[in-house]
This record gives structure tokens, sequence and C-alpha cells, in this order.
């Protein structure tokens, strides 16, 4: 399972405001927002432009961290994510994309210091009080199953999405009361699929024994 980076292949592509395609806002009885489809493309240019980096310290809980382009590009050295020589878009090569992983990918499995034993994050908080404490973790991986079954990671997710980032009428809106708020929100949804190359078949079939197939998966191998 270390051998692969399972627990770096998902981020968020902006913010957690990537999860709303479209909202309905009415203000007693009054359609004020109508259903608009990607408003996620908008918000996520309005967090681009409106944000700045005095405004950091809430980015964690947004899910937020801007790409740095010029941290990105063609890359001769081996990455962990992408083949060498290709476009890298990785936590090497885009600091940004490396912030959106660390904010979900917390491996109860993991270690704090690299791979020293004493310093297993289960030492210091274990995996039953980060799902009680609601923290964004990886609550399961799997290394699959040869010829049978694919590797998984499952990822368990705080987000916070702040009523302002969404619309802009929430900006404006004074402070009142006696307000009745009906607000109905439309999910995205997306799917994938991974493919292996034959070595890497060999290497999640058994990477400490399979030396031969460990060697023929390309440096910077990403599913």
């Amino acid at each position: 399972m270390n051998t692969l980076p399972y627990t770096k292949s998902l981020g968020f592509k902006q913010s957690f405001l990537t999860m709303i395609n479209s909202i309905t806002v009415d203000l007693n009885g009054q359609s004020m927002v109508q259903q608009n489809q990607l408003i996620d493309i908008y918000n996520n240019f309005r967090l681009l432009t409106s944000e700045s980096w005095t405004s950091q310290n809430r980015w964690s809980t947004i899910g937020f961290y801007t790409d740095l382009v010029s941290e990105a590009g063609l890359s001769t050295d081996n990455n962990i994510y992408s083949f060498a020589n290709t476009t890298a878009n990785n936590s090497e090569k885009n600091e940004g994309l490396t912030q959106r992983l660390s904010y979900i990918n917390l491996d109860s499995t993991g270690f704090s210091l690299g791979t020293l034993a004493n310093s297993a994050i289960s030492n210091l908080i274990p995996k039953i009080q980060i799902s009680q404490l609601y923290l964004s973790h990886i609550s399961h991986k799997g290394d699959g199953v040869f010829n049978a079954s694919s590797p998984f990671v499952q990822y368990s997710v705080k987000a916070t999405i702040m009523l302002k980032d969404i619309h802009p009428l929430f900006e404006v809106i004074p402070i009142s009361k006696s307000l009745n708020f009906k607000i109905q929100i439309f999910w995205n949804k997306s799917s994938f699929t991974a493919t292996h190359s034959a070595a890497v078949v060999g290497v999640v079939a058994d990477p400490d024994t399979n030396t031969a197939a460990v060697a023929a998966v390309p440096a910077g191998w990403s599913s």
C-alpha cells in the first residue's frame, strides 16, 4: 500500500464549492435565486478574484487554495504524481494541490514524521476519535486483490460551505429577523475509472515480493 500514492490520489479542484452544481433561494415565498447550472465555475472564479493572502486563515475551512501556475508545467525530474517529462499538476509542482490534498487526507495508519516508527498518527489520535471529532480523513483503504478487485480509498470530508460564497445575495442581505428562507442545493456528481498497467497490477498484487513488477513501474506512476 505504501509503495503507491493512493492516499494522495484525490483532491478538490478548487474548493468545497465544487460540490454544488446549482441552488434555488426563496424568501418569504418569493423567488430570489433561480436555478442555474454549474455555478461552481463562477463561484470558484469569485474566490480566485476576491481572496488574498490576508484571508488565508479561512482557506483550510472552505477547502480552498489557489493553484500556483508558476509551479506547474513540464518537469524533467521524477515526480510522484506524473511521469517525467510530462505536464506536472501535482504536489511537487503545484503547491495549491498539495494544500488541498492535506485538508482531506489525514491517515490514521500513517506517520507524522516520515516513516519513523514512534511517530505513528494513531499514537497521537486514534481513528475512532478522528471520526468522533468529524475531522476530514481517510476512513477506509485497501490494496485490492489480484484479478479480483482494485485498490480503494474512501474519504470522509467535513466540508464547510459559507452562504456568502455560494451566491452574492447572501453578502448584501442586512441583519433582519422574521425572514423565511427556503434554500435548495443541487449537488455535482462525478465518477471515473482508473486502469492499471500490467506492471502496476503486479505491484498491487504483491508489492513486497514482486520486485520485478515494482521495478517495471515508471518513476512517478499515478492512478
